[in-house]
């Protein structure tokens, strides 16, 4: 499977950063919670949403649609968390 791309109506602009590949029967997940943005990582986020819509308060969530290969569109509520 391989993520294609994202789209929501809580950012101005949402990309995939490079290519992300998940192997069959397994699971991919990145970052850290608290982590240091670039800790371990020097590559940086695979999605970025950009000109987050100013409404969204932590404690919220927001509709985040991931554009599959195979599986197709697939739409999560993805949680607000407060930025450090």
């Amino acid at each position: 499977e391989r993520l294609l791309g994202i789209s929501t109506s809580a950012a101005e602009q949402a990309r995939v950063i490079g290519s992300v590949a998940i192997p069959p029967k397994s699971t991919v997940s990145f970052g850290q919670p608290n982590a240091e943005p670039g800790a371990g990582d020097a590559s940086g986020p695979p999605v970025l949403l950009d000109q987050l819509n100013p409404d969204l308060v932590p404690a919220t969530s927001a509709d985040v649609t991931f554009h599959f290969e195979r599986a197709g569109d697939l739409t999560f509520p993805v949680p607000v968390e407060a930025c450090p």
